[in-house]
């Protein structure tokens, strides 16, 4: 499972260890877009808003908390050969991800 924001990600894996499901479920540190590399990802004040595009301008200037160069795969890529369930959370990305 890729997650590529630090915080979600360490919750995210607390949260996993809690339900001691860890065995079933890996947290990859990177983003998921519709080819393999790097990017930057943005975060914000705000904690809803995340994401490899900058954030419309309504959030105004200083909202940007921190920017960071991530490692981005495809869905292809990171899913194993058999998959239940895909949940993709990506703020208006998901044709990328589903193209990659």
């Amino acid at each position: 499972m890729p997650e590529p924001a630090d915080d979600v990600r360490l919750l995210l894996e607390r949260n996993l260890q809690r339900h001691r499901v860890t065995d079933r479920v890996t947290v990859h540190p990177m983003a998921v877009g519709d080819r393999p590399g790097s990017a930057e990802f943005f975060t914000y004040d705000n904690d809803v808003v995340s994401g490899l595009t900058p954030a419309p301008a309504q959030f105004g200037p200083g909202a940007e908390r921190s920017r960071a160069e991530v490692t981005v795969t495809t869905l292809d890529r990171s899913l194993p050969d058999r998959v239940d369930l895909v949940k993709i959370d990506v703020e208006g990305h998901e044709p990328a991800v589903l193209d990659g």
